[in-house]
């Protein structure tokens, strides 16, 4: 009986412990309802849910949130505080179920009604203050009007093959004012140029032209070696009168109106057309006295995020990001 009354006595003594360490996890499934409750059968739907029903369990308690095969669109870029944060050997696991088969995404679908606009474009309405950095369709990304057209197996700017001995021709300069003429609202268009001597890329925003039809430019200083443009490697981009090649596309901000020359007309009304919103998909936010800790994130595959988090960069084709940023600030 002393045997029998001293268990007891160690169980409920061990019990918070044991409450503590045991595992919760939360299902989450593109075919799921943020009122469900979150299990296996019944999967909530998003990401943003899962982390406010994580937040909600035990400090000292394991969460592992589980993501079904799918695609998750994020409205707002997710950011992991320190009210996320687990103690002592507690953790929290965000993982897809399979790896890769989980994908969190930073765009959005368009829904779209195209019509024939002229020589092969075609043009649909989109919603009001619609920013487009990137545009996919069935998943491939397509490349904003630009000159000159982007050619496959280009390993500079897609148009020219790197080439130290590459002479200037005049006629076929994208700053030639005979070509910039034809360009009517040039502004909020591109300039991308290689720097004099080939150390990197520099990139400009297009504010206006001038009565001369030359170009004024914002930018240029993204290069540590400050140079001029380099005489060839040059190219323009975001400029509706170069729409004119397949795969390109332009929008125009002013009248909600997104031109596209497809590559396939046929399949055109079926296909997918996804753009990109975010430049994070996923922050972790935390301060020295107030770290983000005890989290995890496997298995995800992060697609469609911006080009740049620095507006200054003015889309730098060469720069490669992950999708995450990690920021400790000092107290």
């Amino acid at each position: 009986m002393a045997r029998f009354i001293k268990t007891i006595f160690l169980l409920l003594i061990m019990m918070p412990f044991l409450t503590a360490s045991a595992q919760i996890k939360i299902y989450v499934s593109p075919n799921g309802h943020d009122q469900a409750i979150g299990n296996n059968e019944h999967p909530i739907a998003s990401f943003e849910r899962a982390q406010q029903m994580a937040r909600q369990t035990n400090p000292s308690s394991s969460v592992q949130v589980i993501f079904k095969k799918g695609i998750y669109y994020l409205p707002n870029t997710i950011l992991f505080t320190e009210k996320d944060s687990k103690i002592n050997n507690a953790t929290i696991t965000y993982s897809a179920e399979q790896e890769g088969s989980a994908i969190i995404s930073g765009g959005a679908q368009l829904k779209t009604n195209w019509k024939l606009y002229k020589n092969g474009i075609y043009v649909t309405e989109v919603k009001p203050n619609t920013k487009i950095d990137q545009l996919y369709i069935n998943g491939e990304r397509q490349n904003m009007a630009r000159y000159p057209n982007a050619q496959v197996g280009k390993n500079v700017f897609d148009a020219w093959d790197l080439n130290h001995e590459a002479k200037f021709d005049s006629l076929a300069d994208v700053l030639l004012p005979s070509r910039v003429t034809n360009w009517k609202h040039p502004e909020g268009g591109f300039i991308h140029a290689m720097q004099a001597y080939l150390w990197g890329d520099m990139h400009w925003r297009i504010t206006g032209k001038d009565e001369k039809n030359k170009l004024l430019l914002e930018g240029g200083w993204q290069n540590n070696r400050p140079s001029a443009m380099h005489p060839v490697f040059r190219m323009a981009e975001n400029i509706f009168e170069e729409l004119d090649a397949p795969g390109e596309w332009f929008l125009n901000e002013k009248t909600d109106q997104l031109f596209y020359f497809p590559k396939n007309e046929a399949t055109l009304s079926t296909s997918k057309v996804e753009i990109v919103r975010l430049t994070h998909l996923i922050e972790f936010n935390g301060t020295i006295s107030q770290p983000v800790s005890k989290i995890q994130l496997k298995g995800y595959a992060l697609l469609r995020y911006l080009y740049s988090a620095n507006t200054n960069i003015f889309r730098n084709r060469l720069n490669l990001k992950l999708g995450l940023s990690v920021r400790c600030i000092q107290d």
